[in-house]
């Protein structure tokens, strides 16, 4: 199966764009239990990146800011994020150390 041309742009060792094809750790899981759009927005959300910003919206092929902002919502709905001073965390400590230690590769 080809990767969708929303998640190219995140490097496979994020364990994203694979993560549909090895049902093998955490990418796995990731691939099963989000959209594309909520995926990307996980990986970049602990960046500090503007997830609703055109360039973000248009570089990962996401459509329009009112999809990434629907992905944003839900997250947050299902607590998976939180709002931080000003910006977006991870809740779950493990989970947010795992994808740190994939953004550092």
């Amino acid at each position: 199966m080809a990767a969708d041309k929303s998640l190219a742009a995140v490097p496979l060792g994020m364990g994203v764009t694979d993560s549909r094809r090895s049902p093998d750790g955490m990418g796995w899981l990731i691939g099963q239990s989000f959209t594309d759009t909520q995926a990307v927005a996980l990986y970049k959300l602990p960046l500090g990146v503007k997830v609703f910003s055109a360039e973000f919206v248009q570089k990962y092929d996401l459509g329009t800011a009112s999809n990434a902002q629907r992905a944003v919502n839900s997250l947050l709905e299902r607590d998976v994020i939180d709002r931080s001073n000003g910006s977006f965390i991870i809740v779950d400590r493990f989970f947010r150390i795992w994808i740190r230690d994939r953004q550092l590769t």
